[in-house]
């Protein structure tokens, strides 16, 4: 038998107000949340914290979404978490960047609490 998983998700996200809300709604579906306010402080959450998800968005200071899931594929953390991506930017080779480096899914900003958690759900099920 499996272990389950921990439900925790690493929220890599600069803007607080945004921030706040998926913590809070996350927090209030019964998951464990890290979070992080820059790409750099994502990379060493990532490998430090051993989330099950990192929630990452792509327009962050130092280092840049993109960028974060590239190092993430080429130096993995164990364990793997799995990515998805948000941002108000949704043009269609970001969105399949993101696919190629690996992100399982896409979320566009804004979002509703209910489509957050249909995303999250959907990973850890």
């Amino acid at each position: 038998m499996t272990a389950p998983r921990s439900r925790r998700i690493l929220v890599a996200e600069d803007s607080r107000t945004m921030a706040a809300f998926m913590c809070r709604v996350l927090e209030n579906a019964g998951f464990e949340i890290i979070l992080a306010h820059d790409g750099e402080e994502c990379l060493d959450k990532a490998r430090t914290a051993g989330p099950d998800l990192v929630i990452l968005d792509l327009m962050m200071p130092k280092i840049h979404g993109l960028d974060v899931l590239k190092q993430l594929k080429a130096d993995p953390p164990e364990p793997v978490p799995g990515v998805l991506v948000c941002s108000a930017k949704d043009f269609k080779t970001e969105v399949e960047q993101a696919r190629e480096l690996g992100a399982f899914s896409f979320l566009s900003k804004p979002f509703s609490h209910q489509e957050l958690l249909a995303q999250v759900e959907g990973f850890f099920s």
